[in-house]
């Protein structure tokens, strides 16, 4: 059941994530017989033009079949007029498929929102940012103390 703060119990979190891996699990399967991208003559680089909503929907207990609707219906767009890189058969490309086990760590991450602002809001997260930037620096051949901060630019 929903509450009206949109909290999903259990039960419907628990069906949301079988079905997003689902999707997520044929989408992997796929690739092998996919092409890169759909030809340029039935790519639609028309914007959108919805206007904003008023109003949001709350969403009840019966309504879960929508929102799985909604995860479906979303991922099949994503995916039929995406672009996708093939695992194992592309290198050195700037947007190359993730790896499943990165899939399931962001989605860790993106549950669990660590806060790098601080070392106290998230000890570990921090010390893997420190620590990855270290690497980095030691690819580079720097070999004295130094610092830095990861970020993602968009």
């Amino acid at each position: 059941m929903l509450s009206s703060n949109f909290a999903l119990d259990s039960s419907v979190r628990r069906r949301l994530g079988h079905e997003l891996i689902d999707i997520i699990d044929s989408y992997f399967e796929s690739l092998p017989t996919r092409t890169v991208q759909l030809p340029l003559e039935q790519r639609s680089f028309e914007p959108l033009h919805d206007p904003l909503p008023e109003t949001g929907v709350l969403h009840t207990h019966t309504d879960t079949d929508s929102l799985a609707r909604f995860f479906r219906e979303t991922a099949n767009e994503l995916i039929d007029k995406g672009f996708h890189v093939l695992l194992l058969t592309t290198s050195g490309s700037l947007n190359p498929t993730p790896t499943y086990v990165g899939v399931l760590a962001e989605a860790l991450v993106a549950a669990l929102n660590p806060q790098l602002a601080t070392m106290a809001r998230s000890q570990l997260a921090s010390k893997i940012e420190a620590e990855t930037v270290r690497w980095i620096g030691e690819r580079f051949g720097w070999g004295q103390p130094f610092d830095g901060t990861l970020y993602q630019r968009r």
